[in-house]
């Protein structure tokens, strides 16, 4: 006797928080760590400062298009139809 196929797994649905998270918490990292980085090397004329400087603004830029990414989620998510996910 031969065993019957195995059922199909039902697909899990992929999780629209997760993404929005590490956003949120590598752009809060970066912009830590540039500033930790840019202040240890302030009073020298270091080439670093810049490349600390854009960085900290990077972070700060990408928490801020977690945050209305988020936003914008949770809206669709209240509000509006969730047929056609972002």
């Amino acid at each position: 006797m031969s065993t019957p196929p195995p059922s199909p797994a039902v697909p899990r649905r992929k999780s629209r928080v997760v993404p929005i998270l590490v956003t949120i918490g590598g752009g809060a990292l970066l912009a830590g760590g540039s500033c930790a980085g840019f202040q240890s090397a302030f009073n020298s004329s270091n080439a670093l400062n810049a490349v600390f400087a854009v960085g900290f603004f990077a972070g700060v830029l990408a928490v801020i298009v977690g945050g209305l990414w988020a936003l914008v989620r949770a809206a669709l998510f209240f509000f509006g139809s969730d047929k056609n996910p972002l």
